[in-house]
Parts: C-alpha cells; sequence; structure tokens
C-alpha cells in the first residue's frame, strides 16, 4: 500500500491527465442548451450556433424527442450518437457540444 502523498500525486496526475484529453474539460468552446430539432455549429455567422474559434463549419447536432443528441460532421462523416452525462429528461438537455 502506498502512502497517502504518494495516492494523492498520483490522482492529481491522472485528473490533469483527464482535463487535458481531447475530450476533457479544458477542451470545451462552448456549453448551449439543445432543444428538439437539428442545429448547425461552427465559426461563421450562418451558423445556429456560432463558435469563437474552430472551422467555419463543424457539423449540425439533432435532438430528438427523448433527449438522444446526434452528431452529423459538415463534411459528410458518419453521424455519431453522443454520449451525455446528464441524463434526466428534460425540455431542454444540457449537451457540451463543441471541442477544440
Amino acid at each position: 500500500m502506498t502512502d497517502y502523498p504518494t495516492q494523492y500525486a498520483d490522482w492529481q496526475s491522472r485528473r490533469l491527465e483527464a482535463l487535458k484529453a481531447p475530450n476533457g474539460w479544458l477542451n470545451i468552446i462552448a456549453r448551449v442548451w439543445l432543444s428538439e430539432g437539428t442545429v448547425t455549429v461552427g465559426a461563421t455567422q450562418d451558423n445556429d450556433i456560432v463558435l469563437s474559434a474552430g472551422p467555419d463549419h463543424v457539423g449540425s447536432l439533432t435532438q430528438d424527442a427523448k433527449g438522444q443528441v446526434t452528431y452529423t460532421p459538415a463534411d459528410g462523416g458518419t453521424p455519431q450518437v453522443l454520449k451525455l452525462s446528464n441524463t434526466s429528461r428534460r425540455s431542454s438537455t444540457p449537451a457540451t457540444c463543441c471541442s477544440r
């Protein structure tokens, strides 16, 4: 068994790694509330969600009646169902939409 200072240092290292990961909290550039329907995401003004940085057109987010959100890349890539941390059913679901 390791001592507390070593355990704490190990935890700090793992936590920092998780925060810096491509999908970690330090890479989030927008947090928006989504309603049922489809919105476009990107850095140009013709998007529904305008980012302060990133590609002109990232893609679209579609939320269905059950709160499931699907990301469809603007480049025509395969749509992906997003795993959201908030699973409670509401009229709107908070979704962190975009990472750098």
